[in-house]
């Protein structure tokens, strides 16, 4: 993988590889900073700007992570929809019992 990265650090493939691989070694900063990168190569890309939003979910970023779902929502063809509403539903939900539990 670090080779690819040498050969041409513009590709957006090893960056998404190293997130996912990142994140499921519980590497979470590092993952979304591979997949900030991939992201900056290939904007628009709503596969890659779902497993962000996934990961700050993960983190506790739900501000970030709604944001994210949202956007994708709004952009992405119709077949991103199935996995992309209810992740935007859960992170809503953990978003507003967040807020309930810190504003008392």
């Amino acid at each position: 993988m670090k080779i690819a990265l040498r050969a041409d650090s513009g590709d957006a493939g090893p960056w998404l590889s190293f997130g996912e691989a990142y994140t499921h070694a519980g590497r979470h900063a590092t993952a979304l900073r591979a997949l900030n990168k991939s992201l900056e190569l290939v904007l628009n890309h709503w596969a890659r700007e779902f497993h962000t939003a996934e990961v700050q979910w993960q983190t506790g970023l739900l501000p970030q992570a709604v944001s994210g779902f949202k956007h994708i929502r709004e952009t992405a063809p119709l077949e991103a929809l199935p996995p992309v509403l209810p992740s935007l539903a859960e992170t809503q939900l953990a978003l507003a019992q967040h807020v309930h539990a810190t504003s008392f």
